[in-house]
């Protein structure tokens, strides 16, 4: 079962839910983010990783995908990562 936290994206003047579920499976270490991301959004990855180890929690050694959902919406900038993080935790 995956984990949802709520979040937004802003267009223009409007506002759109952002779902963002995260499952962590075995396998090879790694995190994979879905869902029309921009470049920030991508890179988000390595700080969530950075900021939980720095944080004292141990970030999970399995596979970790993240999908942010609707994937029609452009979701742009960091301000996914605390939820993103949340989700991982």
């Amino acid at each position: 079962m995956a984990t949802v936290v709520k979040s937004f994206a802003i267009q223009g003047i409007e506002g759109h839910n952002v779902d963002i579920e995260t499952k962590i499976l075995d396998g090879q270490p790694m995190t994979s983010i879905i869902g029309m991301g921009d470049t920030a959004v991508k890179e988000s990855a390595d700080r969530i990783q950075s900021a939980i180890d720095e944080s004292g929690y141990v970030f999970p050694k399995k596979r970790v995908i993240i999908s942010l959902a609707p994937g029609d919406v452009k979701k742009r900038g960091s301000h996914y990562d605390l939820a993103m993080a949340i989700g991982v935790l």
